[in-house]
């Protein structure tokens, strides 16, 4: 078990449903690389029971009815104080199954101090429901605009050191403190002048969440209230930071 990697997720499925199916392959592929994993959980009882089961799976409770960014601030806090001075943390969302057996190269430039956070990109977008390509696609395009460094930051993990952290750690969730909690700090790490570098994995979309979503109204208007929400936040915290910065 590595001492110096804390992956961080957070779960909430009303059932044993494909989200939850999903999580349990990607806790099991993250314990199988020796990850040490911090799971904050908000499903009932019965579900978070199943979590339990895991050894060398930390689960804590999220508290119900604050908003989403003051759980993920708790988590990102609690993992960074149990880190030692050179460690990492990994964030991910806990339906990307196989990606803990993708980790290895997005972790080692944090640990070895190459990098201070690592933004986890993805080779293609095929396997992805259509329109949420077309979101993510033109997400990306307008965050390179508007911080002047090109990544595929709409892919969501992370993998970053404390000083990196604490922007995760402390953010306040001033854009909405929704998905902006894991956007944001990427964008103030960047106008702090920490080293931030994006890693490419050759990652496909589970297929059963595919056919979940693929022609979905419900998850297409999610995504376009990601969209909006994410796009704006990354617009003026970019303006308020002066970026992007002449070369």
């Amino acid at each position: 078990m590595r001492n110096d990697v804390i992956l961080v997720t957070t779960t909430m499925y009303p059932s044993r449903n494909t989200r939850f199916k999903l999580a349990r392959v990607m806790l099991n592929e993250a314990l199988g690389q020796g990850l040490r994993v911090h799971l904050w959980d908000a499903s009932p009882e019965e579900v978070r029971q199943e979590f339990r089961r895991f050894e060398n799976v930390e689960v804590f409770e999220q508290k119900a009815g604050v908003p989403m960014f003051e759980n993920r601030r708790a988590a990102f806090a609690r993992a960074l104080e149990s880190l030692p001075r050179a460690g990492a943390v990994v964030w991910l969302e806990p339906e990307k199954d196989t990606l803990p057996g993708l980790l290895s190269r997005c972790i080692a430039p944090v640990v070895s101090g190459e990098a201070d956070l690592v933004v986890i990109g993805r080779e293609s977008f095929a396997s992805y429901p259509t329109n949420q390509q077309k979101f993510e696609f033109l997400g990306n395009c307008f965050f390179g605009h508007y911080t002047g460094v090109p990544c595929d930051v709409w892919f969501a993990p992370r993998v970053f050191n404390a000083r990196a952290g604490k922007f995760f750690a402390e953010y306040d969730g001033q854009y909405g403190g929704k998905w902006d909690s894991v956007f944001v700090p990427v964008v103030q790490a960047i106008g702090a002048g920490h080293r931030v570098v994006e890693v490419k994995v050759d990652f496909t979309y589970p297929p059963a969440q595919c056919r979940e979503e693929e022609g979905n109204s419900a998850m297409d208007e999610k995504r376009y209230d990601q969209f909006t929400l994410l796009v704006n936040a990354i617009r003026e915290e970019s303006k308020r930071l002066g970026l992007p910065r002449p070369v």
